[in-house]
């Protein structure tokens, strides 16, 4: 049973006579409550699906990066009470946003009166909107101020560093009431009645899930009592009034970049690890074997392309390495750099032998001698 209804039960029975507690909210109580109430936000996540305590804490204090740690106690019917230890963290999350949990949007208010959770009230969010086509007579901050005031209450005109607000997309920020559709349109009018009406579009940043049948934020299409069963195309609202933001413009061309970066890098590799083709093998002469005056080349940058000629065999074309050899050259090479190796071992060791078999005749001969003297003695 939620709040109200419990409320609303215990007054029946006082009603009819039942007993009623009373209690008297006296100064001292009121000083002290007046420091919870400073120190602390109330927010009220728009879903129908029950939300989790320690999920949503996780989920803001990361979103938040608080200095302190941020108590978070729930009050019933998806709304909770932000206890902030730092007033710094406090202005951060009253001040950014718009804030979402799972694609649902949070709904945060300072508390009014001395903080009864029912009579909050959760039906305002501030919202970054984008106005575009705005007539270059408009690019002024009262003007576009007095646009934006048809949205809602405005609260900030965003300005360049000379503080003008001129080009294709004209930034505020305005609170606007939630439980009215999206306003995706604005109709300039003169008052002379000379030229047509001026369409302005508007585009919401940061926009959470929301209606696509009637354009209300806090519930999808297939809750609204207004959906018919019709195919999403055939719906009045869609994705495309979601603006894109500056930061993930600026993303988006930072992501465009390091992918042009990394290309060209991995072009430039397989450049350098791979001769173009270009120049084919004539028939009959190869292109190295014709004089440097006939071709119209000089020797040098002839003997260049002609490493990075082309062989056309079997219906398709062969890459050559850097040296300007093919696959087969490359292993026929290798074959005969092994076999000369062979030899050069084979005939390494048959002058080892020839050698070791002239020692051995020196060494005979020499005993032979000796032994000739010795029987000369005796």
């Amino acid at each position: 049973m939620d709040t109200e209804e419990l409320i609303r039960k215990c007054k029946a029975i006082t009603l009819k006579g039942g007993e009623e507690g009373k209690v008297s909210f006296k100064s001292e109580m009121k000083s002290k409550g007046e420091k919870i109430v400073a120190g602390c936000l109330i927010g009220k996540v728009l879903t129908s699906r029950n939300v989790n305590k320690e999920g949503l804490k996780i989920a803001m204090q990361q979103a938040w990066q608080t200095i302190r740690e941020v108590k978070i106690d729930a009050m019933g019917e998806n709304i909770f009470i932000f206890r902030f230890a730092a007033e710094t963290d406090k202005r951060r999350a009253s001040a950014g946003g718009p804030w979402h949990f799972n694609g649902a949007l949070i709904i945060f208010t300072e508390p009014t009166g001395i903080g009864e959770v029912s009579k909050q009230s959760f039906t305002n969010a501030s919202f970054w909107v984008q106005l575009k086509n705005v007539p270059i007579m408009c690019m002024d901050k009262g003007t576009i101020s007095e646009l934006g005031a048809a949205i809602g209450r405005v609260e900030e005109v965003w300005t360049d560093a000379n503080g003008e607000c001129t080009g294709e997309i004209i930034r505020l920020r305005i609170s606007i009431d939630i439980t009215k559709p999206l306003m995706t349109l604005l109709s300039l009018e003169q008052e002379d009645g000379e030229e047509d009406a001026v369409p302005i579009t508007i585009q919401y940043e940061k926009l959470p899930d929301f209606c696509y049948c009637c354009g209300c934020i806090g519930h999808q299409y297939r809750e609204c009592t207004k959906f018919k069963n019709q195919a999403k195309e055939e719906l009045l609202y869609g994705p495309w009034i979601k603006a894109t933001t500056m930061v993930d413009k600026l993303k988006q061309h930072r992501g465009k970049e390091r992918w042009n970066i990394t290309t060209n890098e991995q072009k430039a590799e397989s450049s350098s690890n791979q001769i173009p083709l270009g120049i084919t093998e004539l028939q009959g002469q190869n292109a190295t074997d014709r004089p440097g005056q006939e071709d119209g080349l000089n020797p040098t940058r002839k003997s260049k392309e002609a490493e990075m000629h082309s062989m056309q065999e079997g219906g398709f074309s062969r890459l050559l390495d850097k040296n300007g050899q093919t696959p087969e050259d490359v292993t026929s090479t290798k074959k005969i750099a092994r076999q000369q190796e062979l030899e050069g071992v084979k005939g390494k060791e048959g002058k080892l032998l020839k050698d070791s078999q002239k020692l051995s005749a020196e060494q005979e001969e020499e005993n032979g001698k000796k032994k000739g003297k010795m029987s000369g003695k005796k």
